[in-house]
């Protein structure tokens, strides 16, 4: 047979996989389609790492999940919602697979990475039982080392120290960086190993969370490294936001570190014991502080449920929202929703950086933010580079978390996000928002023609493939 009518053969073969067995969005797989004619065969390896689906080992996940879970009802106090004009929302995300609402906490934010790090190193310093930390980005610089040397001791100290960190986030670290800290007490884990780290390559633990004795936990975008620190020309002054939370949040918090860390922990080692201090897991009250939160991280077996999250949160605009990312690249349907919100007469603000990491990204966002200007939202380029994760519905909801709005975090990384429900925490941020715009320009066409002219054909490309992902 001859060489190319077997390519071509094989290639139909794998199209008619692709159509009845592959449960794509019609315009991803229009897209995918068109893809997998020009390039045959060779289109399909893409496709496997990057457009497949995030690769889970089911059984073990749902074992590990379970028996967290049953740890955790032991100490569990569930309440309901007082506030019946919230119940829909919560029971929504609930149905997400959300956390229950907490409503006794506390939070600090922080808002560079001075202050977040020197916070974070001093609770360390004073931890008693356990330091867990889940993080996406782990730099094999002075900060990275700093912090390993201050777990190892707080190991030889007796704390149980868990890390958990995503291999593909790290690749350009120096080979055997972490494996050189060694101790009983210090168990590092990588989230997807061995095969799943290739096959998994495009699905990224984007998660930052970190608990300290089950009382403390930071939630939020900062990574660990001396770029978060504005050492960088490229992105400084770096601005982000980072949660300490104390309270009742934490209980929740803790438990999905735990699942994620003994997952990763079960597809190389028998999973037979949850090695962690049943002190570790209760409900620490912050009784003179009340902020309600609810937690929602992705699901593997609920389809894009951050991203629903969000948009049935942006439903309820009536007035105002407020929104910074670092990359604003949308689907089609929460472009729709903005939109809706923008035509109904809700004013929309979105804070962009105005220096970017990564360009090709940063066109697309370009393309996004003209398109939403052009309908009235007010878009702000903030004049350093904004890595901030946050939404602001109307005087009430907030959310911090570690998902952008963008296409990646929506459907391809695991996400950790917290909706807090707070007419006090809302205008608490909403200065912190005024005080960004003051650092920021207004975006305009002419702006971005002035500062971006070679991002022309940058921008069409880029909205083209980043719904393929």
């Amino acid at each position: 047979m001859n060489i190319k009518l077997l390519i071509y053969l094989i290639n139909t073969l794998l199209i008619l996989w692709f159509i009845f067995y592959q449960n794509k969005d019609y315009r991803n797989s229009i897209k995918w389609l068109l893809f997998f004619l020009l390039i045959p065969l060779f289109s399909f390896v893409i496709y496997y790492f990057l457009g497949q689906g995030i690769k889970v080992n089911k059984k073990k996940y749902l074992t590990v999940e379970q028996r967290i879970n049953n740890i955790f009802s032991l100490k569990s106090d569930n309440k309901k919602c007082t506030n019946y004009s919230l119940e829909k929302l919560i029971n929504t995300n609930i149905s997400l697979k959300a956390s229950q609402i907490t409503f006794y906490n506390d939070i600090y934010y922080f808002l560079d990475g001075d202050s977040y790090y020197s916070s974070l190193i001093n609770d360390i310093k004073l931890a008693k039982s356990s330091i867990h930390i889940e993080i996406y980005i782990f730099r094999d610089d002075d900060f990275g080392e700093t912090i390993m040397d201050i777990l190892l001791q707080k190991a030889i100290e007796g704390i149980k120290v868990k890390l958990l960190y995503d291999p593909n986030g790290n690749l350009l670290n120096k080979r055997g960086f972490l494996k050189k800290y060694k101790h009983p007490n210090l168990k590092i884990v990588k989230y997807y190993p061995s095969y799943y780290q290739i096959r998994n390559y495009n699905y990224r633990n984007h998660r930052k969370i970190i608990v300290i004795d089950g009382k403390i936990a930071y939630l939020g975008g900062f990574n660990f490294g001396v770029e978060y620190l504005s050492e960088d020309d490229k992105v400084s002054p770096f601005r982000d936001t980072q949660m300490k939370i104390k309270g009742e949040g934490v209980y929740e918090l803790q438990r999905q570190f735990l699942i994620d860390f003994y997952y990763a922990y079960s597809l190389i080692h028998p999973f037979v014991d949850v090695d962690v201090n049943l002190s570790d897991i209760v409900l620490y009250k912050e009784e003179k502080k009340k902020v309600p939160m609810q937690f929602i991280s992705t699901s593997y077996f609920v389809r894009e449920n951050v991203k629903r999250s969000k948009l049935k949160l942006l439903s309820y605009a009536k007035k105002e929202v407020y929104i910074q990312t670092p990359y604003l690249i949308l689907d089609v349907v929460m472009m729709e929703q903005i939109k809706l919100l923008l035509l109904s007469g809700v004013k929309v603000n979105i804070m962009i950086p105005l220096k970017y990491d990564k360009k090709i990204p940063y066109c697309a966002s370009l393309a996004c933010a003209r398109e939403l200007y052009n309908l009235g939202a007010k878009i702000y380029l903030y004049e350093g580079f904004i890595h901030s994760k946050v939404i602001i519905v109307d005087d009430f909801y907030l959310v911090v978390g570690s998902s952008n709005l963008d296409v990646r975090s929506f459907s391809l990384n695991l996400e950790t996000d917290c909706f807090i429900y707070s007419y006090n925490e809302v205008s608490r941020y909403k200065n912190i928002y005024n005080i960004d715009a003051l650092n920021s320009i207004e975006y305009s066409p002419y702006i971005e023609e002035k500062l971006f002219k070679s991002f022309k054909i940058g921008k069409r490309i880029y909205r083209l493939i980043s719904s393929l992902m």
